[in-house]
């Protein structure tokens, strides 16, 4: 019997993190054959993905769209920001894959329609069961986010869940000049949470229109959510409406992962790219998969990367999620408030982890410290 084939380097997920490890891999000279797997079977767009400029951190062709102005809404007042130096970024998700795939090159082998069932440690490598049989490999990294069967237990506590729809309307209704991040004036959730609107514009007459929940409680329904979007284009009077595409998804808000039941390096979002308190990853997760490249291919242990994000915000977004938690209601003030009193380059430095401590001290200062002192305290009771 002919001896099974190993590999050198196997990632575990073709999504955004994986692929961009692949490619930092390429760009750092790595010259072996890198095999990724994934259980997806094509590139049909399945997610939007939005951020403030990366700083070159995606393929420029994967922008769909950049906006110098965004603004939040609650109780009729908006407030808005811009910047031009960082503008906000609609990312295309196929066209990120293919791109972050041209610049991996073409030593990268693409498994498609192959799920991950089991790792295994040997004496000299990994062992990994797939759906398509075992494939040996000198190293292994787990990028397959939340849904990772390798995980010792699946994220809990706070979702990100949204459900939404690119529309094409009869009347120009949208502004595509501006992304509206956060419209409160929204149905609320009946689970608690906070609810609101987020708005991308493409055209007057098209836009990606997302109803979101800030939530511990269950997932809308996809025709809930559309009865609110519906209900919001028929006000605005924007006449015929034709849906040219759905998507959804629910995204872990937690400042503590589940642990790795096996000693994989993790990239993504199960090794914490997904900001804990506001759901935004793509720069998190470019910015670990650049570094946990860079370690491979210097030959430092990956597994001493450091975790995505700021140290230093991590236990304010701890305190952020308790206090959403415990009380959400106050949390459309909250957003609103800090947009109203940071200057714009200081809110984009924010929410894209380039804050430096006067901008979180101006951020502590902008918002009702009210519900944070009390989830500091509920903290510190349950330590």
């Amino acid at each position: 019997m002919a001896a099974r084939r190993r590999h050198r380097h196997l990632i575990l997920g073709a999504g955004a993190s994986g692929l961009a490890l692949a490619a930092g891999l390429t760009r750092r000279g790595v010259d072996a054959e890198i095999v990724l797997v994934d259980r997806r079977v094509d590139d049909a767009r399945d997610r939007t993905w939005a951020a403030f400029a990366g700083d070159g951190l995606w393929p420029a062709g994967a922008e769909r769209r950049r906006f110098t102005a965004w603004a939040m809404q609650r109780e009729g007042e908006v407030v808005r920001g811009s910047s031009r130096r960082h503008p906000y970024c609609l990312i295309d998700a196929p066209a990120l894959f293919s791109g972050l795939l041209h610049e991996a090159g073409p030593r990268v082998e693409l498994r498609l329609g192959t799920a991950v069932l089991g790792v295994t440690r040997t004496a000299d490598g990994w062992v990994v069961r797939t759906s398509d049989g075992e494939i040996e490999a000198d190293s292994v990294v787990d990028a397959l986010g939340p849904s990772s069967p390798l995980l010792a237990e699946r994220p809990r506590g706070l979702f990100q869940r949204f459900t939404g729809f690119e529309v094409q309307v009869e009347h120009p209704v949208f502004d595509p000049g501006t992304a509206m991040l956060m419209d409160f004036d929204w149905p609320q959730d009946p689970s608690g949470g906070v609810r609101f609107c987020y708005r991308l514009a493409l055209t007057p007459t098209r836009a990606l229109v997302e109803d979101t929940s800030l939530t511990a409680g269950p997932a809308l329904p996809t025709h809930e959510r559309w009865e609110a979007v519906a209900a919001w284009l028929d006000g605005q009077g924007a006449g015929a409406v034709e849906v040219l595409h759905r998507e959804r998804a629910s995204l872990p808000m937690t400042a503590t992962w589940p642990a790795h039941r096996l000693a994989i390096p993790t990239v993504g979002a199960a090794a914490g790219a997904l900001r804990p308190s506001s759901g935004y990853g793509l720069v998190r997760l470019l910015r670990h998969a650049e570094a946990m490249a860079d370690a491979i291919a210097t030959g430092r242990d990956p597994l001493s990367v450091p975790a995505p994000g700021q140290a230093s915000l991590r236990p304010l977004d701890g305190i952020f999620l308790r206090a959403l938690h415990d009380e959400p209601e106050r949390f459309p003030e909250v957003f609103v408030a800090m947009a109203r009193r940071l200057d714009d380059e200081a809110f984009v430095r924010f929410m894209s982890d380039r804050a430096g401590a006067r901008d979180v001290a101006r951020m502590i200062a902008s918002v009702p410290r009210a519900p944070f002192l009390r989830a500091a305290a509920a903290l510190r009771s349950a330590a």
